[in-house]
């Protein structure tokens, strides 16, 4: 199981729901049917974390000419990963701010295509 719920303090929710969730795509509890997101600093963090790992784990591994290091250091990463996922901050949010953070990003997301398709 993932985090706990941050209204309910029970560890019901979903490892994977956690990882995508969002402001507008808030992960809901099992147990009490509230909803909660990880903060976007936080989940691009981590992303960001992983994704730099991985590289210098091939870097360092080119650079010692080994595949089998590359491998553990790459195991590594990948293991730090889950953890950070494990004991992530959730943040509750309503129904109706949810709503309005999906309707918010829909515009910026229109406004943002005008714009590129007026260059």
């Amino acid at each position: 199981m993932g985090p706990c719920c941050p209204r309910c303090k029970r560890s019901c929710l979903a490892g994977l729901s956690v990882r995508w969730s969002s402001r507008v795509t808030p992960c809901t509890c099992t147990h009490c049917g509230g909803l909660s997101h990880v903060l976007a600093s936080t989940s691009n963090g981590i992303g960001v974390f992983t994704a730099l790992g991985l590289v210098l784990a091939v870097v360092i591994a080119a650079a010692l000419q080994s595949v089998l290091l590359m491998a553990g250091l790459a195991l590594l990463v990948a293991c730090a990963n889950v953890l950070m996922w494990r004991r992530v901050e959730l943040w509750p949010i309503t129904r109706e701010a949810a709503k309005r953070s999906g309707r918010a990003s829909f515009w910026v997301t229109v406004l943002w295509l005008l714009l590129a398709f007026l260059r």
